[in-house]
C-alpha cells in the first residue's frame, strides 16, 4: 500500500477519534457546602478531574471566588447557586440548573436534618 494511502488512513482515524471525542457529554459534579472547609476541597479535588462543577452554597462572594478559581486553575465550566439547602427554593433552583447536565456524582456535604425517631420500615 502506497505511503499516501496509509497517511490520509491514519487522518481520518484520528479525525474520527477528535469527533467521538467532541460528542461525549460533559462529566458534571453537583457539591453542597462548596465554599469553605470539605466542600470547597472536594470542589478543587473534581475539578482537577475534570468535572464541571455546579457548587452551591449561601454565600454569593465566596461562590463568586471561587467560581473564578475553578476556571483559571482547572479550566472547567462551573455553576454556582446561592442558597439554603433546606429550603424548597433552592432545591427548585438545583432542579432547574441541574437538569439538562450530565451529573455523574453528588458530593452532598451540606443541607438539612430532623431530630426525632425514627420510623420502623415495614
Amino acid at each position: 500500500m502506497p505511503q499516501s494511502t496509509i497517511l490520509d488512513m491514519m487522518i481520518v482515524l484520528v479525525s474520527l477519534a477528535a469527533a467521538v471525542e467532541i460528542m461525549e457529554p460533559q462529566r458534571w459534579a453537583v457539591v453542597t457546602g462548596a465554599s469553605t472547609g470539605i466542600g470547597h476541597a472536594m470542589t478543587h479535588a473534581v475539578a482537577a478531574r475534570g468535572f464541571s462543577v455546579v457548587a452551591t452554597a449561601r454565600s454569593t462572594s465566596l461562590l463568586t471566588k471561587l467560581q473564578s478559581t475553578l476556571k483559571t486553575q482547572h479550566k472547567v465550566d462551573v455553576v454556582t447557586v446561592s442558597c439554603d439547602l433546606s429550603t424548597q427554593d433552592c432545591l427548585s433552583q438545583l432542579r432547574k440548573v441541574t437538569r439538562s447536565l450530565n451529573v455523574e456524582l453528588l458530593v452532598a456535604n451540606a443541607g438539612s436534618t430532623w431530630t426525632g425517631g425514627m420510623r420502623p420500615c415495614p
